[in-house]
């Protein structure tokens, strides 16, 4: 008894057991019927034809999901794209958190993973009744390296919701990269919404392409100031000399927000190419373009400061005071003499910042007494910058 005791639990005995019982078990499950809750899990999902019936579920996250495997399906999927593209205008958000991430977002995703098979159905659901649903047709084909997709979503640049030519217009621009993208962007500059015309001139700024620069120029006169500050952004983005004197011409525009603008941008270009351009400007007839070219020629070369010495005679006080303060910030000893002159200026703008910039410059502290300032340059402040 003792022996059989023993060779029962050696080693070799228990894995021998333990096998005759696995077998029994495995034997049980297959005779019993399956449970519903296990075999719909998605872990347990035997192809596309599982994901379809879930794209049908009550539960977002559910048909969300159902999307997403299909998607990683790839072509293999095709026999999805019904569903899915019945499912593109389903706007139920998700709990990713990410902007507007939706079940029609995700059957997008999936239907552009899926690839050319999708490109025809998705063509004909930029025709749907929906706009949720074209707008997701276009981001899809947006993503489908397909020359077919291009004619559909140029067809869409004039559907009657501004959303659905915007997606249409970032799809064939930024998604696709289509050779007529600037043709197709100075188009969209006459779109009803402005939102479009904004989005239309970033990406066109984006792009950098000459030919906008005309189309541009024109945009700087749209009823919205932000549709005006971005055709200035992306004339300064372009760069080239035509898109320089557009924003030059700008600073007589009628619209205080662009002049600014297109000041601030002016003053960001150091290139010497353009010291011609603004040497114009700095004689223009327009006090702000004067202010916009002398400043602009000294951010070029700080060292040049004789526009900045001839503006402190200029006629209007807002130049003056403009070239008072910019010779404080160069500190340089020859423009002693021009600015103690400037403390009988008739603006106490100018004198003020006159006043400031000698004393940047000489570390003198005489304020706003001319004579005390004449006194020190004729003795001991004598050789300074002469």
């Amino acid at each position: 008894m003792m022996r059989r005791e023993r060779t029962m639990r050696s080693p070799k005995r228990k894995a021998l057991v333990a096998a005759s019982i696995l077998a029994v078990m495995g034997m049980w499950a297959h005779a019993q019927p399956p449970n519903p809750q296990i075999a719909s899990s998605p872990a347990f999902s035997k192809g596309p034809g599982d994901e379809i019936e879930r794209l049908s579920s009550p539960d977002p996250e559910a048909r969300a999901g159902a999307a997403d495997r299909l998607g990683r399906m790839g072509d293999a999927a095709a026999v999805a794209i019904p569903a899915l593209l019945g499912i593109l205008g389903d706007n139920a958000v998700l709990e990713r958190k990410a902007a507007r991430d939706t079940v029609g977002g995700r059957a997008a995703e999936a239907l552009a993973k899926i690839g050319p098979a999708a490109v025809s159905p998705l063509g004909a659901a930029l025709k749907d009744g929906d706009p949720a649903a074209r707008k997701n047709a276009a981001v899809a084909l947006g993503r489908i390296d397909d020359d077919r997709a291009v004619e559909p979503l140029v067809a869409a640049l004039k559907d009657k919701d501004s959303g659905v030519r915007n997606t249409a217009l970032v799809a064939l621009v930024e998604g696709r990269k289509d050779s007529r993208s600037v043709d197709l962007l100075v188009a969209a500059l006459a779109d009803r919404h402005w939102y479009n015309r904004w989005n239309a001139i970033r990406m066109l700024g984006t792009l950098r392409d000459p030919r906008a620069v005309e189309p541009l120029g024109g945009a700087l006169t749209d009823e919205k100031w932000n549709v005006r500050e971005a055709a200035a952004e992306a004339l300064a983005r372009i760069g080239d000399r035509r898109s320089v004197e557009a924003l030059l011409a700008s600073l007589k525009s009628p619209y205080p927000d662009v002049r600014i603008r297109a000041m601030n941008l002016l003053l960001a270009s150091k290139d010497q190419a353009l010291a011609d351009l603004f040497q114009a400007a700095s004689k223009d007839n327009s006090p702000a373009v004067r202010i916009a070219g002398i400043l602009a020629l000294y951010s070029i070369d700080p060292r040049t400061i004789e526009p900045l010495m001839i503006a402190l005679k200029d006629p209007a006080a807002a130049v003056r005071e403009v070239a008072a303060g910019a010779l404080g910030s160069a500190k340089d000893p020859r423009a002693v003499d021009p600015l103690i002159d400037a403390l009988g200026d008739e603006n106490p703008g100018v004198r003020e910042k006159g006043a400031k910039a000698l004393e940047a410059i000489t570390g003198q502290k005489s304020g706003l007494n001319t004579a005390e300032w004449r006194r020190w340059r004729a003795g001991a402040g004598g050789g300074l910058g002469r």
